[in-house]
């Protein structure tokens, strides 16, 4: 691949922060070339400002420079939305700071983390302390929304969402389908959408080609975390 490569087969890497925390100079730096107007004045980029080059070792990439997240006023809010825009466009994000490195980080802070070794890593992986690893599994028991039309039947495989990964998975035994009215259970062997909201307690687990376990948290832990006792 050379500067020929079309956008949609580069790596996009987006610049995003604060109106002049420094993200037009970044990218000004990266590229050593004067690509972005850099000045004093809050707001100076407006719309987004895209850079192909070749990145070595990473090779060809396509970085965007973004408006402030802070913008302000109506003409701040359009920008904004342009901003946001990217985010869905953007394999690597970087996040400009003003405040420079960081000590440390504390759960729901958005950081970018520099690792010391090339590591072969994309988007949606887990990154833990080697002394503190998540759980992982390959099986798994689920409260289950069935709103297709085609029958959802035990061993069939299916198509499962993990993250930013799709898997194959199969569904291995209903244990019994849900009252919404009532929350009792009731006796099911399959489900479908027959006009009414399907809520099923299953058991499943990864298709056996599929050689990699998924990082987990249980509902209770998750809750905990999210939500914890004060």
């Amino acid at each position: 691949m050379n500067q020929s490569t079309p956008k949609g087969l580069r790596l996009h890497i987006g610049l995003f922060g604060r109106r002049n925390v420094g993200k037009s100079s970044l990218l000004n730096a990266v590229t050593r070339q004067q690509v972005a107007i850099v000045s004093n004045v809050a707001g100076t980029t407006t719309d987004p400002v895209e850079k192909p080059m070749e990145l070595l070792p990473l090779g060809p990439v396509l970085f965007i420079d973004t408006a402030g997240v802070d913008d302000v006023g109506a003409l701040g809010a359009m920008r904004i939305a342009r901003t946001r825009a990217v985010f869905d466009r953007t394999d690597l994000g970087i996040i400009v700071s003003a405040d420079g490195d960081l000590p440390q980080a504390v759960s729901g802070q958005a950081i970018t983390l520099t690792l010391a070794d090339e590591l072969d890593i994309s988007r949606g992986d887990v990154i833990a302390a080697a002394h503190n690893p998540p759980e992982t599994a390959d099986q798994f028991a689920a409260h289950l929304v069935w709103l297709d039309e085609a029958e959802l039947i035990p061993g069939r495989g299916y198509w499962l969402k993990i993250g930013t990964r799709t898997v194959n998975a199969t569904v291995t035994e209903i244990k019994h389908r849900i009252d919404i009215n009532s929350q009792e259970p009731l006796a099911a062997k399959t489900l479908q959408d027959m006009g009414m909201t399907n809520v099923a307690h299953i058991d499943g687990g990864f298709a056996e080609w599929v050689k990699q376990a998924a990082p987990v948290e249980t509902y209770e832990a998750h809750r905990a975390r999210r939500h914890p006792a004060r």
